[in-house]
């Protein structure tokens, strides 16, 4: 593949990503007004688990060896098995908006976290960047929750 075509192909998949994991939100939102939180994250957790059987047995990827195995589980659990139920359980107690607003807070999470954990210098443009990005997200989701409210925040 030519590096036109691959950069293309990698812009949508990184867009159909971001749309993905945006709309859940507001998928969850309407999902949680007919089941609970946790039903909801066992269907998700079911739906996952057939989609990456079928991926496995089709691409047969390489197992870890040894140490490798905490690692994945480690990140395994942190970044889904405890933040998903996390996420439909806020999601259920507040609004789709405040969860967009929570989740834009991730990078800044990454960043601080790299900077304790990997010694990664954090350097100022970055939380510049954050805090910037936070802002605007903040202010879209505060006007489209005083749409729905009634009421003005700026």
């Amino acid at each position: 593949m030519n590096p036109s075509k691959r950069n293309a192909w990698g812009l949508f998949n990184l867009g159909a990503a971001a749309t993905i994991w945006g709309s859940t939100f507001v998928v969850s939102r309407y999902a949680l007004a007919s089941m609970s939180f946790l039903n909801l994250v066992i269907l998700r957790f079911a739906c996952s688990t057939a989609l990456f059987m079928v991926l496995f047995l089709v691409q047969r990827p390489r197992l870890p060896q040894g140490r490798e195995w905490w690692l994945y589980l480690g990140s395994a659990t942190s970044g889904y098995v405890l933040s998903i139920p996390f996420q439909f359980l806020g999601t259920s107690l507040t609004s789709a908006h405040i969860g967009s607003i929570v989740t834009c807070a991730t990078p800044l999470a990454m960043v601080v976290l790299a900077g304790l954990f990997l010694h990664e210098r954090i350097r100022v443009r970055d939380i510049c960047a954050i805090v910037i990005a936070l802002a605007g997200v903040t202010l879209i989701s505060l006007e489209g929750l005083s749409r729905s409210s009634g009421a003005s925040p700026l």
